[in-house]
């Protein structure tokens, strides 16, 4: 189908634009929106007005409509067209309204290296979380949360298992980092647990957030992380 094909080059095109402006923190997420869209809300030379309102429309219900879905996908290392077809599919085969933990529990796996998908404002806000809820043993800076979740790796050591376990959940949830599985983070091995000097094991890790889905805390954390990832969703 040649319009998919062209809304999958389109959203390839953002994605590339993405990684590099947001990302590497030049842009927040809501002016990348707003230029991306009107530098691009033209036909180009080679297709139809048809074709023009297909890759717009699909783009703006991506960037502006599911924000979080589109960090969840953008945030990943070395996307290609394949997966702009899954987003594509997601688009128009979920509703609009889906809740994110809903659409994360059905789509298909996609690269699982963690992302941080925070600016500075926001990277700060979440650090004042973690020192004012104490998680960590360490006085952590932004730039030692930023390289807890980076290929740096940086050690951490939990104060308290389960609320590392809590914080790292609604953190993951609000999709202000990515592919922060607890397989993830077993394999970068620098969570270390409150008891010892060994790393949180994923099944520690599930079974810790298993039995706390009816928490206060994590409902409460949760929200407070959600607050955080809406500070740069574009106005509608």
């Amino acid at each position: 189908m040649k319009g998919k094909e062209v809304v999958c080059k389109f959203l390839l095109k953002a994605y590339l634009q993405y990684q590099e402006m947001v990302l590497k923190g030049k842009m927040r997420y809501d002016r990348f929106v707003s230029i991306f869209l009107e530098s691009n809300d033209y036909r180009y030379c080679d297709e139809s007005e048809g074709d023009r309102r297909i890759r717009m429309n699909h783009a703006r219900e991506l960037l502006i409509n599911r924000p979080m879905v589109a960090k969840y996908f953008f945030g990943q290392k070395d996307l290609d067209l394949e997966n702009m077809d899954q987003i594509v599919d997601v688009i128009n085969m979920t509703a609009k309204g889906t809740h994110f933990s809903e659409f994360k529990r059905n789509i298909k796996p996609v690269k699982t290296e963690c992302q941080v998908a925070m600016d500075e404002e926001q990277l700060e806000k979440v650090t004042g979380f973690v020192k004012t809820q104490k998680l960590f043993k360490e006085e952590v800076s932004p730039e030692m949360l930023k390289g807890f979740f980076s290929d740096k790796a940086i050690l951490l050591h939990a104060n308290n298992n389960t609320h590392v376990v809590m914080f790292l959940d609604a953190l993951t949830r609000a999709g202000l980092v990515v592919g922060l599985t607890p397989g993830e983070i077993e394999r970068k091995g620098n969570l270390i647990s409150s008891t010892g000097k060994k790393p949180l094991k994923s099944h520690t890790i599930s079974s810790a957030l298993n039995k706390n889905q009816n928490s206060p805390i994590l409902a409460e954390w949760r929200k407070e992380m959600e607050k955080i990832a809406e500070m740069d969703k574009p106005i509608s």
